[in-house]
């Protein structure tokens, strides 16, 4: 399956051109840099997205069904400017309130656009405005614009972004299960695995930009921008240049970013499923590699699980950072920027970050970097630890009371990746987990602490492998104690069984308010 690497199709992102009439804003990567991340705001329950609007706001996004506002102090204020939980449909892993994009003259039309699963698990993206209070939005006035029906609860992409060209940019899943099994990355006819470019400026509920690359052909639907993307999970411009930046997340082998020059005419065609990453997957009915657009970044999957796509430095913060795209891996925490090398290339630096579990990445209205993790709750700002800050220029602003600081979290969690191709299981066979608690000092649970356990596999359902997300639970009693070694008992669930190629446990130890205590596994026992 996997005889030959295609060649990769660059864009030339940095042209000779820009370096000539920006001399001043394009920097040298050769500046000593060093990522670090530090607690901004706290207390959200599984944010997966950032936005900002055009004041000093972070708008944050959490799976459930709510959009919460932090002051520039830190403070995250109460009630939330948007509730929807009774429409969200979130108990999919992947399923939830996934995007939020403002419009670019939010400031006088005050429209606000959000893309989330139903209850019924239909991808809808819809419009919303801000009520007479800045910091509450209207929830009766919400305006459905798209509705896209999902055949399986995940790969729901869900981000949204405005493009330089005032578009709205919509970014979707290739619809779930494993393996694309329905082919609609590859479909013309099918909205879902793609980017959707549409104008909400012009008719009801929006127009088709008369630019849109197939508006002509009957046989392509006429939303589509461009085709062949498995799961896009964080997408960004470049605020500078206007460049797209995908990241997309890989079936079982890589994980991938893509990038679109600013100016494109649309039509790219970016590769799933006849492609994941730099190698075949399934090239049946596919067209040559030359028609294809291969990623300018792609890694190994496992040791990693899932990209986290980022953004493109632009603050003046943190001068070793200008120019530099950031993205992270899910599982492992591995932090790395891609930056052009001068040949169509990237040098790529991988800084070392453990931070597990960030889900997204944003910013604010200056450019400085943030990103949230799902499990701890907190939202991170993203610095150069290795040279002091710039300051940003103090804006004039209400006062408003001191937060209390927050206790920065111990960094926690386990990540093992097993190969179990010799492997069966059925539904209800248990397992041991032999989890190292405190590294390797005891440790006593006094508060309510509940272990986090996910277990990502590639199992095989007949007649088609579904790479499928198991969540469990476990509640541990106040009191306990822990350590050096504690073995915990599961069962897999009922309705999960056959043979597993290979297995990931994410997991980790958290408190009543998502702290996350030091903690690793030690072995898996299987206990059939």
């Amino acid at each position: 399956m996997f005889a030959y690497t295609p060649t990769k199709l660059i864009f030339l992102l940095f042209p000779i051109i820009i370096v000539m009439i920006l001399p001043g804003l394009i920097r040298s990567p050769a500046l000593a840099v060093d990522i670090g991340m530090d607690v901004f705001a706290s207390g959200f329950t599984n944010p997966v997205s950032i936005s900002h609007t055009s004041d000093d706001r972070l708008f944050v996004v959490e799976k459930a069904g709510q959009i919460k506002i932090v002051e520039p102090s830190g403070i995250v204020l109460d009630p939330p400017f948007l509730s929807i939980a009774a429409k969200v449909g979130s108990q999919g892993g992947e399923q939830g309130l996934l995007g939020l994009a403002f419009h670019p003259e939010y400031a006088s039309n005050g429209y606000f656009y959000v893309n989330y699963t139903n209850l019924s698990g239909t991808t809808v993206v819809s419009r919303f405005s801000v009520s007479s209070d800045p910091d509450s939005a209207d929830l009766g006035s919400e305006q459905i614009l798209l509705t896209i029906p999902q055949p399986f609860d995940n790969h729901n992409g869900g981000d949204l972004h405005f493009g330089p060209d005032g578009y709205l940019y919509i970014f979707t899943g290739d619809g779930g299960s494993g393996g694309d099994p329905d082919n609609n990355a590859q479909n013309p006819q099918s909205l879902l695995g793609k980017i959707l470019r549409i104008d909400v400026n012009q008719g009801l509920p929006y127009s088709i930009p008369p630019d849109n690359p197939f508006v002509s052909d009957p046989n392509v639907l006429d939303e589509i921008w461009a085709l062949g993307l498995r799961n896009p999970w964080r997408t960004s411009f470049d605020r500078l240049t206007g460049d797209l930046w995908i990241a997309d997340v890989g079936q079982s082998a890589r994980e991938e970013i893509n990038v679109e020059a600013a100016g494109s005419p649309g039509g790219a065609n970016y590769g799933w499923r006849c492609y994941e990453g730099n190698l075949d997957y399934n090239t049946s009915g596919c067209d040559a590699p030359e028609n294809y657009i291969f990623p300018v970044f792609d890694y190994a999957h496992p040791p990693h699980c899932a990209v986290t796509g980022g953004y493109v430095y632009r603050g003046a913060m943190y001068p070793g950072l200008y120019g530099r795209y950031l993205l992270t891996d899910y599982c492992t925490g591995n932090v790395w920027s891609l930056y052009p090398d001068g040949m169509g290339g990237y040098e790529v630096t991988d800084f070392g970050v453990r931070v597990t579990f960030i889900s997204s990445f944003g910013e604010n209205m200056d450019g400085e970097l943030f990103a949230c993790s799902l499990l701890d709750g907190n939202v991170y700002q993203i610095m150069d630890s290795e040279s002091a800050a710039t300051p940003t220029p103090t804006r004039t602003a209400s006062p408003t009371a001191s937060p209390t600081p927050a206790a920065t979290p111990t960094p926690g969690g386990c990540y093992v990746d097993l190969d179990l191709s010799q492997e069966t299981f059925q539904g209800g066979d248990p397992f041991t987990l032999t989890y190292l608690i405190g590294n390797p000092e005891p440790q006593t649970v006094s508060g309510n602490f509940w272990l986090l356990l996910d277990v990502y596999g590639l199992y095989w359902f007949y007649p088609d492998w579904i790479q499928t997300p198991e969540y469990m639970d476990v509640t541990l009693m106040p009191g306990a104690s822990f350590g050096p070694n504690t073995a915990l008992d599961f069962s897999w669930p009922a309705d999960v069984g056959g043979h597993a190629e290979n297995l990931m446990f994410i997991c980790a130890l958290t408190d009543s308010s998502n702290t996350a205590l030091k903690s690793n596994v030690a072995s898996v026992t299987f206990g059939y």
